[in-house]
């Protein structure tokens, strides 16, 4: 995802790390005055079980 725009507005700089519920990214914030960095983290839970993807959600929230 290096070098892709997310949202139309958070520019991916570099994967951070990688767990069960997804991907953590550091990213620019191509919106806000001088492109400030930030986290994006990309929502991809392992698990398809519907207790364990509420359950993801709600820790993830």
């Amino acid at each position: 995802m290096q070098g892709q725009t997310v949202g139309g507005r958070y520019q991916i700089l570099t994967q951070l790390g990688q767990g069960g519920f997804g991907t953590t990214f550091l990213a620019q914030d191509m919106q806000r005055p001088g492109n400030p960095q930030c986290i994006v983290k990309h929502f991809k839970p392992l698990s398809t079980d519907v207790y364990t993807l509420r359950e993801a959600k709600r820790l993830f929230n």
